[in-house]
C-alpha cells in the first residue's frame, strides 16, 4: 500500500471512529444528566469530546496490543453507561418562599439557585404540589410562569408560559397541583390548571412564582423571585433513556468495526528467517544492493529545505526573520527498487538547535516511496545557527543532516556570506537496504561529532531515536585521544603482565589488573559524560540501557580523531574510589547476573560486568561522510577466503592447518596477495592476516608486514581496488585499530573505500600463540555461522570467566554486528585451543 492510499484508508478509519464517538458521546449526555449524574451546563461537551476521541483513534496507527487496550476500555465505557441507565437520580436540593410539596414532602423555594436546584426526580414522582402562604393575606393570586431552560430542557415552552394561576382563599394559603402523566412522546406530561405541555427529563428550569396581595386595592406583589428546579429521571423508565442507551450500543458497534478494519489493514508480520544448509562455497545474494540509475550507490538520502508559513521555498540567499514561524521540508528517498516492496519502517527524526526552536523528535512510518515532511521552526535569535537532525530507525543511524541559516530581526539587506547551506554530516546506513527492517534493534546510539569551534559534541539516543543525553561541550579531541591512549596503554601493560601470554591466571592476578583498568575506563566514562554538561539523572538513564547482549552503535568518525577510537568495551559505568590496597574484586563474580551485580553501589568493589564490553556488544560501523560513497551494511558475500599467517609467528603453521580445514586459501608472499587482490577483487569474503603490524621506516606510515613488504595505504593507489562482494577483514597483529589523527594514510581509510564492509582490529600489542588461537575461535565461529559482533562478546565473557583473562578486550569491531562470512567448509567439532610451549613474540614490527 503506497502512503497516499494508506492516508486516505487512515481518514476514512478517522471518520468512522468520530461517528461512533459522536454515538456514543450523544448515548452519554442523555444518560448522565438524566440521572442526575452530571451538572448539567456539562453535558453538551461529551459528544464533542468524544468525536475527537474517535477520529484520534481512528487516524492513529497503533500496534496490536494498543487496539487491544482500547477495546477494552471502550467497552468498559459502554458497560459503565449501562449501569449509569439503571441508577437510581442522584438526590435533590432545594429552595423562594413558596413551598413545594413533592410526595408529601415540603420545602421551602427561598434557598434555591442555579447552582444549587431543587432536583425532581420524574422517574418516582407524579404529582408536584405547590402551596403559597402569605401572611395577613385574606385574599390573592399565585402565578407559576416558566422563564427559561437550559439547552437540554428545549422541548419545555420557553418564556414566560404560565402553568398555573390561582387564588388565596381567606386563610391565606393557594393550593395548586401540577400533575405528571408519564404516556406522552418524549417520556412525560406535566399538566397544570389550564395547561398542558410534553417536557424532556432533562435540563435545569428556572419558575418565576409570582405572590399578589389584592385583599385592599391594587395588587401588591409579596414574592417576585425566581426558583430554580431540575429535572431528572432514571433513563431506563422513558423512552428517551432507551434511545440514548440504543446510541451508546450502536456507537460501541461502530468502534468495533473500527478496530476490526484496522486489524485487517495491518501488514503482515516480519518473520525472522530460519537457519539454512551451507552451501559448499560463499553463497551469492539472492537481490543485489540497490544501485541507482546512474549506477553507483549514494551517501545522501534525505534532502532538506525551508519554507515559510504557506509552504512556499525561501530563497537560499535570504536570512530568516527572528521570531516569524517556518517549516523544514524533509524528503527522504529511497529509491526504484524500494517502491515494489510493501515493507513498513518506523523511522524516527530527532531534532536539535541552539538558536532555533525544533520539534524535538517524531517517530513515523516508513513505506516504499519517497516521503516529505515538514517541521515547524522558529528562530530563537539573530546570527547563525544550524539545525541538526539525526534520522533513525530501530537504534540505527542513517543520516545526520545539518541545515544552517542566517537569522535577522528584520528583513533588511543580509551581509555577503548569509543565507542557508545543507550538509550530509554521515551517511551510515543504506535506506533501501532489504534487511534494513529485519535487523535487530539497537539499544543506544552514541554520536561524537566535532562542532565548528573544534569541540566535540556528544548525544545519545535510544532505540526509539530519542534523546537520552545531548550535549555541547568544551571537550577538545585531544582529551578523547589522551583518555584512549591511557586506556590502551594499562590495557598492554596489564597483558603483558602475564594475561597475554598465558590464557588462564588467578584471581589475583585478576584483582591487580583491574584496578588500573577501572580507573582508565571510569575516565573514559567521565570524558564521554563530563558533569556540568550531563547530569547524573541522564547518565543513569544511558547506563539502563547498557544490559545483558544490548548492541551499542558508534558513530565517532567526524569527531576530530580520524581512525583513532576509543577503546569502547573499556568503558566503566559502576561507582569507583580508587583505593589500590583496598579495592577488590567483586566476590559474587562472575556468579551473579551479568547486569545486576549486587555490589555495584560500593565504590570499593571493581566488578568486570561494570565495564560496557562485558555486558554489551559494541559496534562501529563505517560511514559515509558529506561526498563519500556508502557501502552496503552487510558483507561476506564473496565466494573466496583469503589468508596470511606470517610465517616467522609460533604457531603459524598449525593455524594454516586448521584455516586451510575451514576452506580458506593461503597467501605466500606480497606478489600473490597483489595478484589476489587484482584478479579475485570481486570474490573475496573474508580477509584474515596474522602477522606484525608494522611502520614504514621511511615515511611512518603503517601497514602490515607481508614478508619483506608492507601492506599500506599507498598499495591501494596503484591496484584501484572495488570488492563488491564487500568482505569482512580481520587484522590480528597488534595495535593494528589504532590510528593516530596524523597518520596522512590509514590502511583501514583504504580497506573501507575499497569496499570492505568492515574491519576487526586490536586495540594494542597482541602475542603469540595465544592471539593466533584467538583468532582461530573467531574464523571457527564465523565458519559455524555465527554473527561477528556475538562472537567478540563471547570471547571477551569466556575468557574472563573462565581464565579471568582480559585479552578479550583488545578486540575491536569496525562493521555491524550481524555481519557474518561463510566460508567453504564447517569444522567437523571445535577448534581446541593449543597453547604450546613456545616463546611468545610481540606481533608488531618497528620497521619494514
Amino acid at each position: 500500500m503506497d502512503e497516499r492510499k494508506r492516508m486516505q484508508r487512515r481518514i476514512v478509519l478517522a471518520g468512522l471512529g468520530a461517528l461512533s464517538g459522536l454515538l456514543v458521546g450523544l448515548g452519554a449526555a442523555i444518560i448522565l444528566t438524566q440521572g442526575g449524574h452530571v451538572r448539567i451546563d456539562l453535558e453538551i461537551g461529551f459528544p464533542f469530546v468524544a468525536i475527537i476521541i474517535g477520529a484520534v483513534v481512528g487516524f492513529l496507527d497503533l500496534p496490536k496490543s494498543g487496539n487491544r487496550i482500547l477495546a477494552a476500555g471502550i467497552a468498559l465505557v459502554t458497560l459503565a453507561l449501562g449501569g449509569f441507565s439503571l441508577i437510581p437520580p442522584a438526590s435533590a436540593q432545594v429552595g423562594c418562599d413558596v413551598a413545594v410539596s413533592i410526595d408529601g414532602t415540603t420545602t421551602s423555594l427561598f434557598d434555591t439557585s442555579a447552582e444549587d436546584p431543587l432536583v425532581i426526580d420524574l422517574s418516582s414522582t407524579n404529582e408536584i404540589s405547590f402551596e403559597a402562604t402569605a401572611e395577613d393575606v385574606e385574599q390573592g393570586t399565585v402565578e407559576v410562569s416558566v422563564l427559561s431552560v437550559s439547552p437540554l430542557g428545549f422541548l419545555i415552552e420557553p418564556g414566560g408560559t404560565v402553568l398555573y394561576f390561582a387564588g388565596i382563599d381567606s386563610t391565606g394559603t393557594v393550593r395548586s397541583t401540577l400533575q405528571i402523566n408519564k404516556s406522552g412522546p418524549t417520556g412525560f406530561v406535566i399538566t397544570g390548571q389550564g395547561y398542558k405541555s410534553p417536557i424532556l427529563p432533562l435540563g435545569r428550569v428556572e419558575l418565576g412564582i409570582i405572590v399578589q396581595d389584592t385583599s385592599s386595592g391594587p395588587p401588591v406583589k409579596l414574592c417576585d423571585e425566581p426558583a430554580w428546579i431540575r429535572f431528572v429521571a432514571q433513563p431506563a423508565s422513558n423512552t428517551t433513556g432507551w434511545i440514548a442507551m440504543g446510541l451508546t450500543a450502536l456507537g460501541l458497534a461502530g468502534f468495533t468495526g473500527l478496530l476490526l478494519a484496522k486489524e485487517a489493514g495491518r501488514p503482515p508480520p516480519t518473520v525472522e528467517p530460519g537457519p539454512e544448509p551451507r552451501p559448499p562455497f560463499f553463497k551469492e545474494p539472492t537481490q543485489e544492493p540497490w544501485i541507482p540509475s546512474d549506477g553507483r550507490p549514494r551517501p545522501s538520502y534525505v534532502e532538506s529545505r525551508v519554507l515559510d508559513a504557506q509552504s512556499q521555498r525561501i530563497d537560499t540567499n535570504a536570512a530568516l526573520v527572528q521570531g516569524r514561524e517556518y517549516r523544514l521540508e524533509l524528503t527522504l528517498n529511497l529509491g526504484e527498487k524500494e517502491k515494489e516492496r510493501e515493507g513498513h519502517r518506523d523511522v524516527t527524526v530527532s531534532g536539535r538547535s541552539a538558536g532555533i526552536d525544533v520539534e524535538p523528535s517524531f517517530q513515523f512510518g516508513f513505506v516504499g516511496t519517497p516521503l516529505s515532511i515538514e517541521i515547524p521552526i522558529i528562530p530563537k535569535s539573530k546570527g547563525r545557527h544550524d539545525v541538526a537532525m539525526d534520522i533513525t530507525s530501530n537504534g540505527h543511524l542513517l543520516q545526520t543532516e545539518r541545515i544552517t541559516v542566517s537569522v535577522a530581526d528584520n528583513e533588511g539587506p543580509q551581509a555577503a556570506g548569509s543565507g542557508q547551506t545543507t550538509r550530509t554530516v554521515f551517511s551510515a546506513s543504506d535506506f533501501s537496504a532489504a534487511d534494513l527492517g529485519q535487523r535487530k534493534p539497537r539499544s543506544l546510539l552514541v554520536i561524537l561529532e566535532s562542532d565548528e569551534d573544534g569541540t566535540v559534541d556528544a548525544r545519545v539516543l535510544d532505540q526509539d531515536g530519542k534523546a537520552l543525553v545531548t550535549f555541547d561541550s568544551h571537550l577538545q579531541p585531544a582529551a578523547l585521544a589522551e583518555a584512549a591512549a591511557d586506556a590502551r596503554e594499562q590495557l598492554q601493560r596489564q597483558l603483558q603482565q602475564g594475561p597475554g601470554l598465558d590464557r588462564h591466571v588467578s584471581r589475583d592476578q585478576l584483582e591487580t589488573m583491574l584496578v588500573p583498568l577501572v580507573k582508565a575506563g571510569k575516565q573514559m566514562h567521565r570524558v564521554l559524560f563530563p558533569k556540568g554538561s550531563v547530569s547524573e539523572r541522564d547518565v543513569e538513564r544511558v547506563e539502563g540501557h547498557v544490559t545483558e547482549g544490548a548492541i551499542i552503535q558508534v558513530i565517532q568518525q567526524r569527531a576530530g580523531l580520524g581512525y583513532s577510537a576509543l577503546p569502547w568495551a573499556l568503558v566503566y559505568d559502576h561507582p569507583f574510589l580508587p583505593h589500590t590496597k583496598r579495592n577488590r574484586l567483586c566476590p559474587d563474580f562472575p556468579g551473579h547476573p551479568t547486569d545486576a551485580c549486587p555490589n555495584r553501589d560500593d565504590p570499593e568493589v571493581m566488578c568486570p560486568t561494570g565495564f560496557w564490553g562485558f555486558r554489551a556488544i559494541i559496534e562501529e560501523p563505517w560511514v559515509a561522510t558529506d561526498t563519500a560513497v556508502l557501502s552496503p551494511p552487510v558483507g561476506g558475500r564473496g565466494s573466496v577466503a583469503i589468508g596470511y599467517l606470517d610465517s616467522e609467528l609460533s604457531d603459524s603453521e598449525r593455524q594454516a592447518s586448521v584455516l586451510t580445514q575451514l576452506g580458506m586459501e593461503q597467501m605466500e608472499d606480497f606478489d600473490q596477495l597483489l595478484d589476489i587482490l587484482r584478479a579475485q577483487s570481486q570474490q573475496i569474503g573474508l580477509m584474515y592476516f596474522y602477522a606484525h603490524h608494522a611502520r614504514d621506516h621511511d615515511i611512518g606510515n603503517q601497514g602490515i608486514r607481508i614478508g619483506d613488504e608492507l601492506l599500506s595505504g599507498l598499495t591501494f593507489d596503484v591496484l584501484n581496488v572495488e570488492w563488491k562482494s564487500r568482505p569482512l577483514v580481520i587484522i590480528n597483529g597488534c595495535a593494528s585499530g589504532d590510528y593516530s589523527t596524523t597518520d596522512p594514510l590509514s590502511l583501514l581509510g583504504e580497506f573501507r573505500r575499497a569496499g570492505a564492509v568492515g574491519t576487526v582490529t586490536t586495540e594494542c600489542t597482541v602475542w603469540d600463540p595465544l592471539a593466533g588461537a584467538l583468532g582461530e575461535h573467531i574464523v571457527n565461529a564465523l565458519a559455524e555461522g555465527a554473527e561477528i559482533g556475538r562472537t567478540l562478546l563471547d570471547l571477551r565473557r569466556h575468557l574472563l570467566v573462565r581464565d579471568n583473562n582480559m585479552l578479550g578486550f583488545v578486540y575491536r569491531l569496525q562493521a555491524l554486528s550481524e555481519t557474518t562470512a561463510t566460508l567453504q567448509a564447517r569444522p567437523a567439532e571445535t577448534i581446541e585451543i593449543d597453547l604450546r610451549d613456545r616463546e611468545p613474540s610481540r606481533l608488531e614490527d618497528s620497521a619494514s
